[in-house]
């Protein structure tokens, strides 16, 4: 057998992988099956180990030539490595063309020419057969490839089909899960509940028409003001005058708001220097009754005087002046009596007082803010209770502290004080209007006092006048002055912490 050359070996292992690397693509692709796939990588694994034997063998082997190759007396090519051919033991050819020298000499000369004219005609026969088997061997080679290239197509195409047949076992299991739910649902169907979901469905239908109906009367109504709006739009000429003339109106509703906290500011003012003087004029009541009581007694005394002088006129004896005597002693404890009582008249209130008493009213305000609060629901009961009796203590100690001031102040007036008393002036705003001052200011006259007529705080008030020179009384225009109730704001608490914690803010203002 002829040997084959390294290239050819080479080209047929390169082949054969070639060939195992396409098998198992396909098989990856799902184009070829197991048993197909398990046989030809057999097949070819067992080619290629031969290949690899055939390649790693060192031993040299003779090429076996043959018949024509012989006769034509080709010269062996010496190869290296295990290619190499090697002569052993066996018949021996020769090249007829080229005979060696001994065979020559025993050869004729006739048969030498009769073998060169045989070896010639052999030699271009055998050329001839070779071509063709070339030629055949190149058809079968592209043959070959051919075949290859169908078999990698159909390998391809069977892929896909199994691709194709899992797909369709796959809807064919979905198709038959569906048709086991929709026969077991057909099964639990009855006629009476098709019935309720027709009835349920015609009545969905209907609250739907309803639905569409109300939906295109709001699209109606849209349009219209829509177009009332373009109208209106058209009208002011555009967005530019509509946004100056907004901001005109928020300028002026700013400065309505400015006026009335204003307003508002001032009115609390007026009704606290109001409430003051209504306190005030509540004191002047008891002096005015204490004044009262001091003129009847220095009506008395005057009486008694005029019966003195006209006894006096009449007699001047030692009993007529003890007499005398006892009467002016009596007359000068009246007249002292009537000098402390007149400094509670003249004097003005303390500072401390009027705190106090701010302090006492602002804390009865509070206590009737938290009874409205606990009617409209905004406070619990217990805090309400816990509030009204710290603000009760509170009253009790102001109370307490003012019996004490006023204690202090008669003290003071029994010991002929009357500066101690700190002259403490109201600040009031001005006003620009014609209500700046509740009381006119009244001009007296010397050695004169003020005496208030009886009034009532929501009737008008008259001031007398009268003076010991000129006993006159002047009675001043009647001016009606209205008491509003001072506001209270509201104490806005979501929890009983953020309520008590108000109250202490208001406590603190108030120690302030």
């Amino acid at each position: 057998m002829v040997k084959k050359s390294k290239e050819e070996l080479e080209k047929e292992k390169e082949e054969v992988q070639t060939l195992l690397s396409q098998i198992e693509e396909e098989y990856r692709r799902a184009s070829i099956s197991e048993e197909t796939y398990k046989e030809m990588k057999e097949k070819y694994e067992k080619k290629l180990k031969e290949i690899n034997k055939k390649l790693g063998i060192k031993e040299e082997k003779e090429e076996k030539k043959s018949f024509l190759d012989k006769l034509l007396g080709k010269k062996e090519e010496k190869k290296e490595g295990p290619y190499e051919e090697t002569k052993t033991e066996g018949p021996v050819y020769f090249d007829p063309l080229n005979p060696p020298k001994e065979i020559l000499e025993e050869v004729k000369p006739e048969e030498k020419k009769e073998l060169k004219i045989e070896s010639e005609k052999i030699g271009t026969e055998v050329i001839m057969e070779i071509e063709k088997f070339r030629a055949t061997l190149d058809a079968f080679r592209e043959e070959k490839k051919v075949m290859m290239e169908q078999i990698r197509a159909i390998n391809e195409s069977i892929g896909e089909l199994r691709s194709l047949i899992f797909q369709t076992d796959g809807a064919l299991k979905e198709l038959e899960i569906n048709f086991n739910k929709l026969a077991a649902q057909v099964e639990e169907i009855t006629p009476d509940k098709i019935a309720k979901r027709f009835i349920e469905l015609e009545k969905n239908i209907e609250k739907f028409n309803v639905f569409i109906e109300k939906t295109e009367k709001k699209i109606e109504d849209l349009n219209e003001r829509v177009n009332k709006v373009f109208e209106f739009l058209r009208t002011a000429g555009s967005l530019e005058n509509i946004i100056e003339v907004s901001k005109k109106i928020d300028e002026k509703a700013r400065e309505i708001k400015d006026a009335i906290s204003y307003i508002e500011r001032v009115a609390t003012k007026v009704e606290k220097t109001f409430i003051e003087m209504t306190r005030n004029l509540q004191d002047f009541t008891i002096y005015k009754t204490r004044q009262e009581s001091v003129e009847d007694s220095l009506k008395e005394v005057l009486k008694n005087i005029s019966e003195i002088n006209a006894k006096i006129e009449n007699l001047a004896t030692n009993k007529d002046l003890d007499a005398v005597r006892s009467s002016i002693a009596i007359l000068d404890t009246q007249i002292k009596e009537f000098e402390k009582s007149l400094p509670l008249i003249d004097a003005k209130i303390p500072e401390t007082i009027k705190r106090l008493r701010d302090e006492r009213d602002d804390l009865i305000i509070l206590l009737e803010s938290l009874k409205n609060q606990l009617k409209e629901g905004k406070i619990s009961i217990g805090d309400y209770e816990k509030s009204k009796a710290n603000t009760e203590k509170r009253i009790k100690e102001i109370e307490d502290k003012l019996i004490e001031e006023w204690k202090r102040v008669e003290k003071f007036l029994e010991g002929g004080g009357i500066e101690f008393v700190p002259a403490t002036e109201a600040k009031v705003e001005e006003k620009e209007t014609k209500k700046e001052k509740l009381v006119e200011e009244i001009p007296v006259e010397e050695e004169g006092y003020v005496e208030l007529a009886p009034f009532s705080f929501k009737g008008p008030m008259e001031v007398i006048v009268k003076s010991k020179k000129k006993a006159r009384e002047v009675k001043l225009k009647k001016r009606k002055v209205e008491i509003f109730p001072k506001p209270v704001k509201e104490i806005k608490a979501k929890s009983k912490e953020e309520f008590k914690k108000v109250v202490k803010k208001l406590f603190e203002k108030k120690k302030k």
